[in-house]
């Protein structure tokens, strides 16, 4: 404390990250349905967040890039594309909107499963 006869102040600022940690969420969220989608499907897809980075991807969409999913995950919208373009690729990208935000992206490839 203070008494000195002397006026004192304090200078700070102050951050709302309520929004970023909502986003946040929302993400960690879409993973957990993502995940149990991609368990019991063959779907070439990865779900991105919304900085558009990867957070998931199925085994198959990994086998067609010749990577392993893991290898997938924090690669930016424009890796993955280069990836798939060197793979002989296409992706689509499908955003995921709520209350008019964009959460995140659900990208699609077709791959050829012909067998032989």
């Amino acid at each position: 404390m203070l008494d000195d006869g002397h006026d004192h102040s304090i200078v700070g600022t102050l951050t709302d990250v309520t929004e970023q940690h909502r986003l946040e969420q929302h993400s960690r969220l879409l993973a957990q349905g993502f995940e149990t989608l991609i368990a019991h499907g063959s779907a070439a897809v990865a779900l991105l967040d919304h900085r558009l980075c990867c957070v998931a991807a199925s085994p198959t969409l990994a086998a067609a890039l010749g990577s392993p999913p893991a290898s997938l995950l924090n690669r930016s919208l424009e890796q993955l594309e280069a990836s798939a373009g060197s793979a002989g690729l296409e992706l689509e990208q499908l955003p995921l909107q709520a209350n008019g935000q964009v959460l995140g992206s659900l990208l699609l490839a077709q791959v050829d499963r012909r067998d032989g």
